[in-house]
Protein backbone atom coordinates (compact mmCIF):
# COMPACT_ATOMS: atom_id res chain seq x y z
CA UNK A 1 0.00 0.00 0.00
CA UNK A 2 1.36 3.65 -1.03
CA UNK A 3 -0.13 6.16 1.86
CA UNK A 4 -0.24 9.60 1.22
CA UNK A 5 -0.39 12.97 3.59
CA UNK A 6 -2.98 15.36 1.75
CA UNK A 7 -2.96 18.84 2.90
CA UNK A 8 -4.04 22.23 1.02
CA UNK A 9 -6.61 22.91 -1.02
CA UNK A 10 -8.22 21.16 -3.87
CA UNK A 11 -5.65 21.36 -6.25
CA UNK A 12 -2.79 20.20 -3.46
CA UNK A 13 -4.73 17.12 -2.82
CA UNK A 14 -5.19 16.54 -6.48
CA UNK A 15 -1.21 16.31 -6.99
CA UNK A 16 -0.61 14.39 -3.90
CA UNK A 17 -3.33 11.95 -4.78
CA UNK A 18 -2.14 11.57 -8.17
CA UNK A 19 1.55 10.83 -7.64
CA UNK A 20 0.56 8.85 -4.85
CA UNK A 21 -2.01 6.70 -7.18
CA UNK A 22 0.69 6.41 -10.05
CA UNK A 23 3.25 5.07 -7.79
CA UNK A 24 0.48 2.82 -6.48
CA UNK A 25 -0.57 1.31 -9.98
CA UNK A 26 3.20 1.13 -10.73
CA UNK A 27 3.82 -1.29 -7.71
CA UNK A 28 0.06 -3.10 -8.50
CA UNK A 29 -0.86 -2.16 -4.74
CA UNK A 30 -3.83 -0.09 -3.18
CA UNK A 31 -3.83 3.78 -2.03
CA UNK A 32 -4.14 4.93 1.76
CA UNK A 33 -5.07 8.99 1.97
CA UNK A 34 -4.31 10.21 5.69
CA UNK A 35 -6.04 13.41 5.94
CA UNK A 36 -4.02 13.98 9.58
CA UNK A 37 -2.79 17.35 8.43
CA UNK A 38 -5.68 18.36 7.50
CA UNK A 39 -6.47 18.35 11.27
CA UNK A 40 -4.02 21.47 11.87
CA UNK A 41 -5.21 24.82 12.79
CA UNK A 42 -2.90 27.98 13.02
CA UNK A 43 -3.01 31.38 11.69
CA UNK A 44 -0.32 30.93 9.27
CA UNK A 45 -2.44 28.28 7.53
CA UNK A 46 -5.32 28.96 5.38
CA UNK A 47 -8.13 26.26 6.81
CA UNK A 48 -8.66 23.26 4.64
CA UNK A 49 -10.75 20.27 4.28
CA UNK A 50 -10.75 17.07 2.58
CA UNK A 51 -11.86 17.41 -0.88
CA UNK A 52 -11.03 14.60 -2.98
CA UNK A 53 -14.42 12.83 -2.38
CA UNK A 54 -15.47 14.95 -5.38
CA UNK A 55 -14.24 12.17 -7.29
CA UNK A 56 -14.75 8.72 -8.28
CA UNK A 57 -11.92 7.61 -6.93
CA UNK A 58 -11.10 3.87 -7.01
CA UNK A 59 -13.46 2.25 -4.29
CA UNK A 60 -10.61 0.15 -2.71
CA UNK A 61 -9.15 3.97 -1.28
CA UNK A 62 -8.76 4.05 2.39
CA UNK A 63 -8.96 6.75 4.87
CA UNK A 64 -7.29 7.45 7.69
CA UNK A 65 -6.94 10.37 9.70
CA UNK A 66 -5.39 10.56 13.55
CA UNK A 67 -4.61 13.47 15.83
CA UNK A 68 -0.93 11.45 16.55
CA UNK A 69 0.01 12.00 13.06
CA UNK A 70 -1.02 14.95 12.51
CA UNK A 71 1.07 16.47 15.82
CA UNK A 72 3.78 14.28 15.21
CA UNK A 73 4.24 15.60 11.31
CA UNK A 74 3.20 18.91 11.86
CA UNK A 75 4.93 19.79 15.30
CA UNK A 76 7.69 17.14 15.88
CA UNK A 77 8.79 15.97 12.24
CA UNK A 78 9.72 19.48 10.91
CA UNK A 79 11.87 20.93 13.47
CA UNK A 80 14.17 17.35 14.11
CA UNK A 81 13.97 15.95 10.26
CA UNK A 82 17.54 16.38 9.76
CA UNK A 83 18.64 15.05 13.03
CA UNK A 84 19.33 11.10 14.39
CA UNK A 85 15.84 11.20 16.00
CA UNK A 86 14.17 12.27 12.98
CA UNK A 87 15.94 9.71 10.57
CA UNK A 88 14.50 7.17 12.95
CA UNK A 89 10.53 8.45 12.01
CA UNK A 90 11.30 8.62 8.73
CA UNK A 91 12.63 5.43 8.50
CA UNK A 92 9.88 3.42 10.82
CA UNK A 93 7.18 5.17 9.07
CA UNK A 94 9.21 4.15 5.17
CA UNK A 95 8.44 8.53 4.42
CA UNK A 96 10.04 9.78 1.17
CA UNK A 97 9.87 13.98 2.24
CA UNK A 98 9.84 15.22 -1.34
CA UNK A 99 12.79 17.76 -1.61
CA UNK A 100 11.42 20.11 -3.37
CA UNK A 101 7.43 20.73 -4.56
CA UNK A 102 8.04 21.81 -8.37
CA UNK A 103 11.10 19.39 -9.64
CA UNK A 104 10.37 16.15 -10.69
CA UNK A 105 12.66 13.34 -8.24
CA UNK A 106 13.25 10.37 -10.40
CA UNK A 107 13.72 8.87 -7.22
CA UNK A 108 10.18 8.74 -6.83
CA UNK A 109 9.96 5.84 -9.74
CA UNK A 110 11.86 3.33 -7.36
CA UNK A 111 10.18 3.74 -3.48
CA UNK A 112 8.59 0.73 -2.93
CA UNK A 113 5.13 -0.76 -1.49
CA UNK A 114 4.29 0.59 2.19
CA UNK A 115 6.16 4.36 1.73
CA UNK A 116 4.67 7.26 2.93
CA UNK A 117 4.38 10.10 1.00
CA UNK A 118 4.95 13.80 2.25
CA UNK A 119 5.09 16.66 -0.40
CA UNK A 120 3.33 18.53 -3.00
CA UNK A 121 4.75 17.05 -5.90
CA UNK A 122 3.16 19.49 -8.12
CA UNK A 123 4.29 18.43 -11.31
CA UNK A 124 2.71 15.72 -14.40
CA UNK A 125 5.95 14.14 -13.87
CA UNK A 126 5.28 12.13 -11.22
CA UNK A 127 2.18 10.77 -12.80
CA UNK A 128 3.20 11.35 -16.59
CA UNK A 129 2.79 7.33 -17.43
CA UNK A 130 -0.21 6.94 -15.67
CA UNK A 131 -2.48 10.40 -17.08
CA UNK A 132 -5.42 7.82 -18.49
CA UNK A 133 -5.98 6.91 -14.85
CA UNK A 134 -5.70 9.89 -13.43
CA UNK A 135 -8.12 11.54 -15.52
CA UNK A 136 -10.54 8.67 -15.00
CA UNK A 137 -9.78 9.41 -11.47
CA UNK A 138 -10.78 13.00 -11.33
CA UNK A 139 -13.84 12.86 -13.00
CA UNK A 140 -16.46 14.56 -11.13
CA UNK A 141 -19.80 13.46 -9.44
CA UNK A 142 -22.21 15.84 -9.27
CA UNK A 143 -23.89 16.29 -12.37
CA UNK A 144 -23.87 20.54 -13.17
CA UNK A 145 -27.38 22.11 -13.13
CA UNK A 146 -28.98 25.24 -13.29
CA UNK A 147 -26.99 28.44 -14.24
CA UNK A 148 -23.82 26.00 -14.43
CA UNK A 149 -25.11 23.49 -16.94
CA UNK A 150 -26.31 26.83 -18.95
CA UNK A 151 -22.43 28.32 -19.25
CA UNK A 152 -21.43 24.45 -19.96
CA UNK A 153 -23.75 24.83 -23.11
CA UNK A 154 -22.18 28.40 -23.82
CA UNK A 155 -18.87 26.73 -23.51
CA UNK A 156 -19.35 23.80 -25.54
CA UNK A 157 -20.73 25.76 -28.49
CA UNK A 158 -18.08 28.35 -28.24
CA UNK A 159 -14.58 28.71 -28.88
CA UNK A 160 -14.31 29.23 -25.29
CA UNK A 161 -11.49 30.06 -22.75
CA UNK A 162 -11.19 30.25 -19.16
CA UNK A 163 -9.38 32.86 -17.47
CA UNK A 164 -8.52 32.20 -13.78
CA UNK A 165 -7.72 34.72 -11.04
CA UNK A 166 -6.78 33.93 -7.79
CA UNK A 167 -6.70 36.10 -4.62
CA UNK A 168 -7.99 35.25 -1.85
CA UNK A 169 -5.88 33.69 0.92
CA UNK A 170 -2.84 35.21 -1.78
CA UNK A 171 -4.11 39.31 -0.52
CA UNK A 172 -5.48 37.95 2.67
CA UNK A 173 -3.42 35.45 4.20
CA UNK A 174 -0.12 37.45 5.08
CA UNK A 175 2.14 34.48 4.94
CA UNK A 176 0.78 33.10 1.27
CA UNK A 177 0.70 37.19 0.07
CA UNK A 178 4.35 36.89 0.89
CA UNK A 179 5.11 33.57 -0.51
CA UNK A 180 2.97 33.83 -4.04
CA UNK A 181 3.00 36.32 -6.72
CA UNK A 182 0.48 38.65 -7.32
CA UNK A 183 -0.37 38.21 -11.38
CA UNK A 184 -0.53 41.42 -13.28
CA UNK A 185 -3.65 42.81 -15.53
CA UNK A 186 -0.62 43.09 -17.85
CA UNK A 187 0.13 38.79 -18.01
CA UNK A 188 -3.71 38.82 -18.59
CA UNK A 189 -3.79 41.21 -21.51
CA UNK A 190 -0.58 39.70 -23.08
CA UNK A 191 -2.51 35.99 -22.62
CA UNK A 192 -5.88 37.19 -24.15
CA UNK A 193 -3.08 38.83 -26.98
CA UNK A 194 -1.71 36.11 -27.64
CA UNK A 195 -5.11 33.58 -27.43
CA UNK A 196 -6.84 36.30 -29.93
CA UNK A 197 -3.60 35.47 -32.44
CA UNK A 198 -3.69 32.01 -32.72
CA UNK A 199 -8.25 31.31 -32.30
CA UNK A 200 -10.21 32.14 -33.98
CA UNK A 201 -13.54 33.87 -32.49
CA UNK A 202 -12.66 33.21 -28.70
CA UNK A 203 -15.26 33.45 -25.88
CA UNK A 204 -14.07 34.62 -22.66
CA UNK A 205 -14.84 32.76 -19.42
CA UNK A 206 -13.58 34.45 -16.08
CA UNK A 207 -13.45 32.47 -12.88
CA UNK A 208 -12.44 34.17 -9.64
CA UNK A 209 -12.79 33.89 -6.32
CA UNK A 210 -12.85 37.83 -6.21
CA UNK A 211 -15.07 38.49 -8.90
CA UNK A 212 -15.27 42.42 -8.56
CA UNK A 213 -11.76 43.01 -8.54
CA UNK A 214 -12.05 40.23 -11.99
CA UNK A 215 -14.40 42.77 -13.53
CA UNK A 216 -11.55 45.22 -13.04
CA UNK A 217 -8.68 43.54 -14.44
CA UNK A 218 -11.26 41.95 -17.21
CA UNK A 219 -13.86 44.31 -18.62
CA UNK A 220 -14.17 44.10 -22.36
CA UNK A 221 -17.40 43.48 -24.20
CA UNK A 222 -18.52 39.53 -24.41
CA UNK A 223 -16.69 38.38 -21.38
CA UNK A 224 -18.70 35.72 -19.32
CA UNK A 225 -18.01 36.34 -15.48
CA UNK A 226 -19.13 32.97 -13.08
CA UNK A 227 -19.54 34.68 -10.10
CA UNK A 228 -21.70 32.31 -8.54
CA UNK A 229 -19.88 29.06 -7.27
CA UNK A 230 -18.69 30.03 -3.41
CA UNK A 231 -17.95 28.32 -0.66
CA UNK A 232 -18.45 24.45 -0.63
CA UNK A 233 -19.44 24.96 -4.79
CA UNK A 234 -16.02 26.75 -5.68
CA UNK A 235 -15.04 23.09 -7.09
CA UNK A 236 -17.75 23.84 -10.11
CA UNK A 237 -15.62 26.25 -10.94
CA UNK A 238 -12.68 23.66 -11.91
CA UNK A 239 -15.44 21.71 -13.29
CA UNK A 240 -16.04 24.59 -16.05
CA UNK A 241 -12.82 25.84 -16.76
CA UNK A 242 -12.07 22.19 -17.79
CA UNK A 243 -14.42 21.92 -20.43
CA UNK A 244 -13.35 24.75 -22.29
CA UNK A 245 -10.90 24.34 -25.29
CA UNK A 246 -8.02 26.92 -24.09
CA UNK A 247 -7.11 28.44 -20.53
CA UNK A 248 -5.51 31.50 -18.88
CA UNK A 249 -4.55 30.09 -15.70
CA UNK A 250 -3.05 32.04 -12.57
CA UNK A 251 -0.38 30.89 -10.49
CA UNK A 252 -2.48 28.51 -8.97
CA UNK A 253 -3.00 24.60 -8.69
CA UNK A 254 -6.48 25.18 -8.75
CA UNK A 255 -7.12 26.19 -12.43
CA UNK A 256 -3.64 24.11 -13.36
CA UNK A 257 -5.66 21.27 -13.06
CA UNK A 258 -8.49 22.97 -14.67
CA UNK A 259 -6.40 23.29 -17.85
CA UNK A 260 -4.81 20.18 -17.28
CA UNK A 261 -8.44 18.13 -17.23
CA UNK A 262 -9.01 19.98 -20.46
CA UNK A 263 -8.92 17.15 -22.89
CA UNK A 264 -8.72 19.12 -26.38
CA UNK A 265 -6.08 17.72 -28.47
CA UNK A 266 -5.69 21.14 -29.45
CA UNK A 267 -5.65 23.03 -26.37
CA UNK A 268 -3.53 26.26 -25.66
CA UNK A 269 -2.91 26.79 -22.31
CA UNK A 270 -1.17 30.12 -20.86
CA UNK A 271 0.63 30.22 -17.59
CA UNK A 272 2.62 32.58 -15.60
CA UNK A 273 6.29 32.80 -15.84
CA UNK A 274 6.20 33.65 -12.26
CA UNK A 275 5.03 31.39 -9.15
CA UNK A 276 6.06 33.43 -6.33
CA UNK A 277 7.91 36.87 -5.27
CA UNK A 278 11.22 35.17 -4.67
CA UNK A 279 13.26 35.08 -7.83
CA UNK A 280 15.27 31.61 -6.54
CA UNK A 281 12.02 30.05 -5.57
CA UNK A 282 10.81 30.76 -9.30
CA UNK A 283 14.13 28.84 -10.98
CA UNK A 284 12.86 26.28 -9.37
CA UNK A 285 9.75 25.74 -11.56
CA UNK A 286 10.96 24.08 -14.35
CA UNK A 287 8.85 21.02 -13.84
CA UNK A 288 5.64 23.04 -12.62
CA UNK A 289 4.52 23.72 -15.97
CA UNK A 290 4.11 20.86 -19.18
CA UNK A 291 6.60 21.32 -22.24
CA UNK A 292 3.20 22.00 -24.61
CA UNK A 293 1.99 24.99 -22.26
CA UNK A 294 3.10 28.69 -22.61
CA UNK A 295 4.66 31.06 -20.03
CA UNK A 296 4.22 34.32 -19.93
Amino acid sequence: MINVFVFGGLGNQMFQYAAARALADQLEVKVCIDQSLLNIHSKNITPRHYELDLFFLKHHEKITSSEKMSFLFHKIYPKIRHTIFGKKIANHYKLYEEKDAFNFDSNFLSLQDNTLLLGYFQSEKYFASFQDIVRKCFIFKKRLSGENAKVADKIKSSNAVSIHIRRGDYVSNKKSANTYASVSSEYYEKAIKRIREQIGNPVFFVFSDDPEEAKKIISFPGTVYVDWNKGQESYIDMQLMSLCKHNIIANSSFSWWGAWLNENKEKLVIAPANWFRDENMNNQTQDLIPEKWIRM
